[in-house]
C-alpha cells in the first residue's frame, strides 16, 4: 500500500541569469580604423557555457568547475557568469551564461560539481552567498525543496551531470580511465535493456527528454524511464548515506541493487515521482561497508492543490491572531 504525507512547502523563484560583456569604443581619427594608429580598444572575447542537471531537472542547483578535481564544490570554485554574478540553474536543470572565452575553456577542462542547496541553509562558513529562501528543487516534485546534502559529479568536457555521470567519476576515482569507466557503468546498468539488448544507454544524455521524445521508440522510452527511476534511487541513497561512508568503493553493488529495485517496479510505480526505492548503505561492527537490499520507500509529497490550502489555511490563522490578540491585550 502506497502512503502519501503532506509537509508545508514553498515554490521558489528561479535566479535569473545575469549576462553581459565588455567591450570599448575607439577614438575616430585620420588613421584607417580610425584610432589615430593606437591598438584598438577591445573587450573580453565572451563565450558561453550550458550545463543540464538532472536527477530530475533540478532549479536552483549550484554548478562547480572542480578545479582541484576533489568532488567537491567550493566557494572558489563556483562558476559565475561574465560579470561575476552567481547564477543557479533553471527549470529546465540548465546553467546558461556567458563567460569569457578563456573562462569558457577552463571549464572544460575541468571536472563537474552539482550541489543541492538545503532549505534556509546558511552557507556563508562554506564560502557561497545565497540569499534566504533559496533551495534546490527537483522539477518532479516543483512544489517542495529536495531537503538533501546531495553533490553529482561528471567528467571534464561533460555539459550534463547526473547520478548517472557520477558513477562514471566514481569509477575514475578507482584507477579506471575515463573510457574504461564509462564501459563500466553502462555494464552495470545493462540489465536495464530487458529482452533488447540493441539498445544503447547513453550516459550523457537528458533520459527526460527522451521520455517525452515523438520520435524515441517505446524501447527507447521505457529505457530511459527506468534510467530515471536508477537516478532517483542512487539521489536518495546518496542523502540516507553517513557523510563517513565512501560510496564510490562500493558504487558497484548500490547499482546492482538500484536495478534490481528498478527492474521490479510496476509500470505505475516508475512513473511516480514519490516511488523512491533506497539502497541502505551502513559499516557493520568490523568497519565494512555493507550494501543491503533495496528499501521502497514513499517520499512525502506537495502538489499545487495542497500548497494552496495550506497557504489559504495559515493566511487565516494569521488574520484571526490579528484581529483576536489585540482584544485579549486590552483586556
Amino acid at each position: 500500500m502506497q502512503f502519501k504525507y503532506s509537509a508545508l512547502a514553498a515554490s521558489l523563484v528561479a535566479a535569473l541569469t545575469l549576462t553581459g560583456c565588455g567591450g570599448g569604443d575607439s577614438d575616430s581619427g585620420s588613421t584607417p580604423g580610425g584610432n589615430n594608429g593606437k591598438p584598438p580598444i577591445t573587450g573580453p572575447v565572451v563565450g558561453g557555457v550550458v550545463i543540464t542537471t538532472i536527477d530530475g531537472y533540478l532549479k536552483n542547483a549550484l554548478v562547480c568547475s572542480d578545479q582541484n578535481a576533489n568532488g567537491k564544490c567550493e566557494a572558489n570554485e563556483v562558476i559565475t557568469d561574465i560579470n561575476g554574478n552567481l547564477v543557479l540553474t533553471n527549470e529546465k536543470g540548465q546553467l546558461d551564461i556567458q563567460v569569457e572565452k578563456s573562462i569558457e575553456e577552463a571549464i572544460k577542462k575541468a571536472p563537474i560539481v552539482v550541489k543541492v542547496l538545503e532549505p534556509f541553509k546558511d552557507y556563508s562558513a562554506d564560502g557561497f552567498t545565497i540569499e534566504p529562501g533559496i533551495y534546490t528543487v527537483d522539477m518532479d516534485q516543483p512544489y517542495q525543496a529536495m531537503g538533501k546534502n546531495v553533490e553529482f559529479r561528471a567528467p571534464a568536457g561533460s555539459a550534463i551531470a547526473t547520478p548517472l555521470t557520477d558513477l562514471i567519476v566514481a569509477e575514475m576515482e578507482n584507477g579506471s580511465d575515463q573510457a574504461t569507466a564509462e564501459a563500466s557503468v553502462q555494464a552495470m546498468l545493462s540489465d536495464l535493456k530487458g529482452e533488447d539488448t540493441s539498445l544503447e544507454i547513453d550516459l550523457y544524455a537528458d533520459y527526460i527528454n527522451t521520455k517525452e521524445d515523438t520520435g524515441a521508440s517505446d524501447a527507447e522510452k521505457q529505457l530511459a524511464t527506468k534510467l530515471h527511476k536508477t537516478a532517483q534511487i542512487l539521489t536518495e541513497t546518496q542523502h540516507q548515506a553517513d557523510d563517513s561512508i565512501d560510496l564510490d568503493e562500493v558504487a558497484e553493488q548500490v547499482v546492482t541493487e538500484a536495478v534490481t529495485a528498478v527492474n521490479d517496479a510496476t509500470t505505475d510505480e516508475l512513473n511516480d515521482p514519490d516511488f523512491k526505492p533506497v539502497v541502505p548503505v551502513d559499516k557493520n561492527e568490523s568497519g565494512e561497508t555493507v550494501v543491503e537490499k533495496p528499501v521502497v520507500n514513499y517520499q512525502a509529497s506537495v502538489d499545487e492543490t495542497i500548497l494552496g490550502a495550506v497557504s489559504t489555511e495559515l493566511t487565516n490563522a494569521i488574520w484571526l491572531q490579528e484581529q483576536i490578540l489585540p482584544s485579549l491585550v486590552t483586556h
